[in-house]
């Protein structure tokens, strides 16, 4: 996801302003006029020099501080606090931006863009440093700023729908990230602003591309490749060209994905020399193609220009690949040396996420804290409204007399009365709402776990045991092997097969049939892989057409099916289970029927227990029911129906 990037505009009064705010009030103050010099100097040069453009705009600023002229004060600082995070200084920006909003609060309500531009500018640098549940709270915030104004700023409003699209997808939101993404591509066509509109379908094709949806990808970043095309913007040509490569490199079309680097290469072949991610690109293609010695070349290449470009995100990538290629050419010493240095650089590297998890929890804290405050305060002014309000009545009703008093009386026990039903009520929802996001937090937090178990299984242990294959292989053909050569042989397929045992573990806890090709498939396939003809069998039908589920359902049915599957083969004692997947235009139906021992309706407490009533739960935090029909020493059946609006996007 780091390839959606939000939209930040360095030369802010022409881009989203209105008209009457692109231009500073004429002031013939020298100490203004030179403020206003400064500001256009570094505008003009900042392409040429980053820094000098920084040191005119600190001027510019000092200037504006003596004169004491809000105005120049705001528009110099955005302007420095544009050119700082060119430079990757996100703490001063953070700073800068926040002297603002503290100090300037006044002046910048009464712009009708400047407040919700701050907003947006602070939620870039927060998105810059990954910390998206702030950079999310800053996007809304400058639309909320917007929305207050009541103003028609075309501009302004995409730049932000936009920026908080890729926001809410690089956060895993793809559903609500197309709405805004959706949102700014209608109203960059409105603009006719053709590398806004380019930018926001590539992102709307990368967000597809996260959710598998290869060929819908695909054709968002080709209508892209035509529009940068249009404006013969070689940056962007470049990068959609490896990005189309990427998808097709995903879906296994290896050749078209060579084509479309190669493309890439031939649009700059200067720059495409010195760019890693482009040669791990193409190291990826000639490994899984099998030519193993040009992969290395490439990986090798990527591994020097790291330092180079200032990035390693894709050193790990690198370092392993370049492992498996030596150890599939028989060069065991090297692939050792590659699967060491990748071991040692990924304990660095989760090292450094547990710090910067620490430091995001830190800053949601604060943030929250502050919430909280802001929220006290409105209820104060509120109770203090009301107050007044029900004063104001009480003092009405005396004036109008004894029998408007009585009519007051009576419509305000009538309104409490139903206040007080409507809050009975309410609170009732909000606890019932409250297990559900629960109940939905603690799947969440299962699912997290199995992955997370499932990486380091696979990444951990599979890569310890992976190298010590590799370690042992470096004596296979230099030399016979003395007596115990059969041992020897016999240790090295226990390890395949404790690596083999390992990876089939992993991928149990992360069904990746699931992932790929949907809820139905991924049954079947968990359906095949544990039958045993000799002890058990399991089937899975469907019936009809089952519509598509979105990710995070698939994975939590997919979850319930594997207990009731569970629970028929160890508690039910089953030798046969059947699980039919079905669908209509408003439900989702799934049965899983078994010949166990059952039980009878007496006995449903005991035999269904603690599992039932959690699977229960976790079923109606989807938005389903659950029927068990049960008869004692012929089977049980569970029919489950979601509703199509809970059922799936």
């Amino acid at each position: 996801m780091l390839r959606l990037l939000p939209v930040f505009v360095l030369i802010l009064y022409s881009n989203v302003l209105p008209a009457q705010e692109k231009t500073f009030r004429i002031n013939t103050l020298p100490d203004t006029a030179q403020a206003s010099h400064l500001m256009l100097q570094a505008r003009d040069i900042r392409d040429i020099s980053l820094d000098s453009a920084i040191v005119l705009a600190k001027k510019a600023l000092i200037i504006s501080k003596k004169a004491n002229e809000p105005l120049y004060i705001i528009r110099a600082t955005l302007d420095l606090g544009a050119y700082q995070y060119e430079q990757k200084a996100y703490g001063q920006c953070k700073s800068l931006y926040t002297y603002l909003l503290q100090n300037y609060s006044r002046e910048l309500t009464k712009s009708k863009s400047l407040l919700a531009l701050v907003y947006n500018n602070m939620a870039n640098v927060h998105l810059k440093q990954e910390q998206l549940d702030s950079a999310i709270y800053y996007y809304y915030q400058s639309l909320e700023a917007i929305k207050k104004k009541g103003i028609e700023n075309k501009p302004m409003q995409s730049l932000v729908y936009s920026n908080l699209g890729a926001a809410l997808a690089i956060s895993a939101q793809q559903k609500q990230a197309l709405y805004y993404l959706g949102e700014a591509l209608n109203l960059t066509r409105q603009l006719k602003d053709t590398n806004l509109m380019a930018q926001n379908i590539l992102n709307i094709g990368i967000t597809h591309e996260d959710t598998r949806n290869y060929e819908t990808a695909l054709t968002f970043y080709k209508d892209a490749l035509k529009l940068f095309a249009v404006k013969k913007n070689i940056r962007n040509i470049q990068s959609t060209y490896r990005t189309i490569g990427e998808a097709y490199d995903k879906i296994g079309k290896y050749q078209t994905a060579l084509a479309y680097y190669d493309s890439a290469t031939n649009t700059d072949k200067e720059k495409a020399a010195r760019n890693a991610g482009l040669q791990i690109r193409y190291g990826d293609i000639y490994k899984q193609t099998g030519d193993y010695s040009k992969a290395i070349g490439y990986y090798e290449s990527a591994l020097k220009l790291m330092p180079l470009e200032g990035s390693f995100l894709g050193k790990p990538v690198a370092l392993y690949a370049l492992a498996e290629c030596y150890h599939a050419i028989n060069d065991n010493a090297r692939a050792y040396t590659y699967q060491k240095a990748y071991s040692d650089l990924r304990d660095s590297i989760l090292n450094e996420e547990k710090i910067k998890t620490m430091n995001q929890l830190e800053v949601k804290y604060r943030t929250t804290e502050q919430k909280k405050k802001l929220v006290n305060q409105d209820f104060l002014i509120t109770r203090q409204e009301k107050a007044l309000l029900q004063k104001n009545a009480w003092l009405g009703g005396i004036s109008l007399g004894s029998l408007l008093l009585l009519s007051l009386l009576f419509s305000l026990y009538r309104n409490h009365r139903h206040k007080h039903m409507l809050q009975k009520a309410e609170m009732a929802s909000m606890q019932q709402q409250q297990e559900i996001v629960q109940l939905r937090a603690l799947m969440q937090g299962e699912e997290n776990e199995r992955a997370r178990i499932a990486q380091e299984l696979h990444d951990g242990i599979g890569s310890l045991i992976a190298a010590a294959r590799m370690h042992l292989d470096i004596f296979k053909g230099n030399k016979e092997l003395p007596g115990y050569a059969s041992s020897y042989k016999s240790g090295l397929n226990l390890l395949d097969e404790a690596y083999q045992d390992l990876r089939n573990t992993a991928h149990n806890l992360i069904p990746e049939q699931l992932l790929v090709n949907g809820f139905s498939e991924g049954i079947k396939e968990y359906c095949k892989k544990i039958s045993k003809h000799d002890t058990f069998s399991v089937q899975c039908q469907t019936i009809g057409s089952p519509p598509a589920l979105d990710a995070e359902k698939s994975l939590s049915l997919y979850r319930i099916v594997q207990e009731l599957i569970h629970n028929a083969l160890k508690h039910g004692e089953a030798n046969e289970v059947v699980v039919e997947i079905a669908g209509d235009g408003q439900h989702t139906r799934i049965n899983v029927e078994d010949n166990g021992k059952g039980w009878e309706s007496a006995q449903d407490s005991s035999s269904c227990g603690i599992g039932f009533r959690n699977l229960r739960q976790r079923i109606k935090a989807l938005g389903g029911t659950m029927e068990v029909d049960s008869r004692k020493d012929v089977g049980t059946t569970v029919y489950l129906t979601f509703e199509k609006k809970d059922a799936y996007s």
